[in-house]
């Protein structure tokens, strides 16, 4: 097949994702084969990097190919321990990643990636509701499920606050058990979270999130915002997560609207 035809009917990156289909489906690519750079796929098919990007992204979605960071793109099999599948997590309540992972069937843990306590500042201060002379403490965290990466973990805390919940965070990494921070609230009784304000969007890997998640910088993320508040309506946590494009996506019921 010639992916320059037919272009009417379908666009370039379908095409490709057909042929390589084809190739893995007819033995061409073997389980573990390494497929043809990106500067390769551009060639072959006069197309630019973003066409072949599609493509390839495609196949990783579909459990085709799988990816390993600095060394390439993989022909992958679908029994290989490493391949999680696509998690559906609702909006209506949180979700704990310990909870997530149970459902799915995943073996999972978390790796505390850093923690510092870090001088006041505007943007986080604010939020926190915390005088601006005040520190605060940022403990990063990876979720992992199968032994892949899925999610990071930003979380910045009034500094008293997240010394608590690092050491139970620390605890808990050494049982080699799955947490993000809603976890860590549960495993005390001084700090109550009752209410979380999140924001949503999309965003793509730069190469520090690349090198954690193990994907391709430039791949897609989804970031979720949230803000952690206690009964008092008093701030307790900002925190950023930023999850794999190709492991999660998020649903949510709503009421339509209807006449009175």
């Amino acid at each position: 097949m010639n992916p320059k035809q037919d272009q009417t009917v379908k666009s370039l990156y379908l095409q490709i994702f057909e042929e390589l289909e084809q190739c893995i489906k007819n033995g061409v690519f073997k389980p573990g084969d390494q497929i043809p750079s990106e500067r390769e796929l551009c060639e072959k098919y006069n197309v630019s990097r973003i066409t072949v990007r599609q493509a390839v992204y495609e196949a990783v979605q579909k459990g085709l190919l799988y990816r390993v960071q600095g060394k390439g793109t993989f022909v992958g099999n679908r029994i290989q321990t490493h391949d999680v599948p696509k998690i559906m997590q609702g909006l209506m309540k949180i979700t704990l990643f310990s909870e997530t992972l149970r459902n799915k069937g995943l073996q999972g843990k978390t790796k505390i990636l850093s923690h510092q306590i870090l001088p006041g500042s505007f943007e986080i201060n604010s939020i926190l509701n915390l005088e601006i002379e005040e520190q605060v403490m940022l403990i990063e965290m990876l979720g992992i499920a199968n032994d892949e990466p899925l999610v990071i973990y930003r979380s910045y805390f009034p500094a008293s606050i997240g010394a608590r919940l690092l050491e139970i965070a620390q605890d808990k990494e050494k049982k080699g058990e799955p947490f993000s921070s809603y976890e860590l609230y549960l495993e005390q009784k001084e700090i109550i979270p009752t209410s979380v304000d999140q924001t949503f969007e999309a965003t793509l890997a730069n190469e520090d999130l690349a090198k954690v998640l193990n994907v391709e910088q430039g791949d897609p993320l989804l970031v979720i915002s949230s803000v952690v508040c206690d009964p008092e309506d008093i701030s307790l946590e900002y925190k950023k997560a930023f999850y794999r494009g190709d492991k999660y996506k998020f649903c949510i019921t709503r009421q339509a609207p209807y006449p009175e």
